[in-house]
């Protein structure tokens, strides 16, 4: 498989192309707010509905910026 960028504009063909690189288990990370790539994501979870043998677990409310609390508690 090359390293070069791929460009996909169908997100079936998109979740092939995935699944073919990481296998079965899939873990899918979306950050909070707005551009996730929701069709992506849909494609992932169709697919995993129609195909038993696909595992994906999809974390999603992620930030990149680590909290800082503000108190001992937090």
């Amino acid at each position: 498989m090359s390293n070069r960028p791929q460009i996909f504009t169908d997100p079936e063909r998109m979740a092939d192309a995935i699944i073919e690189r990481v296998g079965n288990k899939i873990v899918l990370a979306l950050p909070l707010g707005l551009g996730k790539a929701n069709h992506v994501a849909n494609a992932l979870f169709l697919r995993a509905i129609a195909e038993p043998r696909l595992s994906l677990r999809i974390l999603t409310a992620l930030t990149l910026e680590a909290p800082e609390p503000r108190y001992d508690l937090e």
